[in-house]
């Protein structure tokens, strides 16, 4: 897996962070790799994202644990799907709080 898919997993392991704080965070920084990545100041300028939220997206214990999911992922078969990715449900995607990555064995489509 990528260390976008590593990054995009970071994100949701975030206390405090949903789905639809994690869409705006995209929608601000571009991706979750570019969020990781953002000073803090930056952070703190998105909407309802407050210095607490901005300090803990930003601990790099949550990579470390993404990463333990990442190897429990492949060593299962497994594999993300993030709400950016094309093959992402459609009717998933028109629901306002839908889940930011959703994780699945098999194919997608």
């Amino acid at each position: 897996m990528s260390t976008n898919t590593q990054h995009q997993i970071a994100l949701t392991l975030v206390p405090g962070v949903g789905s639809i704080l994690i869409r705006q965070l995209i929608s601000y920084c571009g991706s979750a790799t570019e969020v990781l990545r953002s000073p803090l100041a930056r952070l703190m300028k998105v909407p309802g994202i407050g210095e607490v939220t901005a300090r803990a997206i930003l601990k790099s214990d949550m990579l470390i644990e993404a990463e333990r999911v990442v190897n429990r992922l492949e060593k299962m078969g497994a594999t993300t799907l993030f709400y950016t990715d094309k093959a992402y449900p459609t009717r998933l995607k028109t629901l306002y709080d839908a889940p930011a990555l959703l994780y699945f064995q098999g194919r997608a489509t």
